[in-house]
């Protein structure tokens, strides 16, 4: 949807140009006007905007600094998943066909217009912490915890709200019977304040002006938008499998063709690595294809609208120009 990507792309450029004035009226942002602070209606992306303002003050160019904070959020996606599979002890070669498959998640691959989707390794590194933190109980591993809890807010609210409880049974799982241990108290709960003094500043305002708004979504439909166990079953339009066109529509969560077979074979991480890739590459082709034939240069260098080879020239990223 071209919405979501111009919508990124303008929050990136008022992350930069708020950064430049000390973020003095970073919450009343020309959006939904006149509502007082409108910027607590969508995902700031504080830290992500952080990242992209160097690269928005030397090109001047909104598309490249975009292009600039994907790539490198698909690499760090790459290396903390290698990472977290080294923490488990996973040898070389699997643990990089892990950080790979991260990297190409399916998921993530149809999501380039939704930057705050794309960002996943402050979750590997939460884990690899937490992991740390189970088999020592000293503090730095908690307060590494904090540290990523707090870097996956700050570049995805939602994710961070949804992974949060997962953490806690992470938590319970990795350190056991050493929560009960004095030290390990001590460590989580100085971890615990890091995060919470680390996350106020945007946490505080927007659960203040969201409380002040009437909610606009019945439960009835909340309920039928939200993902069941059925969901994980059904294989997207652009399946092989499938023998009818394309019908995006619906979506769905299928892991991929191939992958629930890979898991119960001796080379598991092996098929992992070579079936969750193609799991929706039909899908994702086509919308290279289809993108591709746009006429704007602007866009082109923008991945969610254009072609990979074509985002990734220099010289089309030195090129573009702001659509007014």
């Amino acid at each position: 949807m071209p919405t979501v990507p111009r919508f990124n792309l303008w929050t990136l450029w008022w992350n930069s140009d708020r950064l430049l004035h000390g973020y003095r009226g970073y919450w009343q942002a020309p959006i939904f006007y006149p509502a007082p602070h409108s910027f607590a209606f969508s995902e700031p992306l504080w830290l992500t905007g952080l990242v992209a303002s160097p690269f928005l003050w030397i090109s001047g160019s909104p598309a490249l600094a975009y292009n600039a904070v994907l790539l490198l959020t698909f690499a760090l996606n790459g290396w903390c998943g290698y990472f977290l599979l080294r923490r488990l002890h996973i040898r070389w070669w699997p643990a990089v066909c892990g950080g790979l498959i991260i990297e190409m998640l399916p998921i993530v691959a149809d999501q380039l217009g939704v930057l705050q989707s794309t960002v996943l390794f402050p979750i590997p590194m939460t884990l690899a912490c937490l992991i740390r933190f189970g088999r020592t109980g000293r503090v730095w591993p908690a307060l590494g915890s904090a540290l990523w809890m707090a870097v996956c807010y700050h570049t995805s609210s939602n994710t961070a709200l949804l992974f949060g409880p997962v953490a806690l049974v992470g938590l319970l799982v990795f350190a056991g019977r050493r929560l009960f241990r004095l030290r390990a108290v001590i460590a989580l709960g100085l971890a615990a304040l890091s995060a919470g003094l680390l996350i106020a500043p945007i946490a505080i305002v927007q659960s203040r002006v969201l409380k002040e708004v009437e909610p606009y979504r019945a439960d009835w439909m909340i309920a039928a938008t939200s993902a069941h166990p059925i969901t994980y079953s059904k294989m997207p339009a652009t399946n092989l499998l499938r023998r009818r066109p394309p019908d995006r529509k619906v979506a769905t969560l299928y892991p991929g063709t191939g992958v629930p077979a890979g898991l119960s074979t001796r080379y598991w991480q092996l098929s992992l690595a070579c079936f969750s890739p193609l799991a929706r590459w039909p899908e994702t082709t086509g919308l290279v294809l289809s993108c591709a034939s746009r006429t704007s240069c602007s866009w082109r260098t923008i991945p969610a609208f254009g072609s990979p080879a074509i985002c990734g020239g220099l010289a089309h990223w030195r090129n573009v120009s702001w659509p007014r």
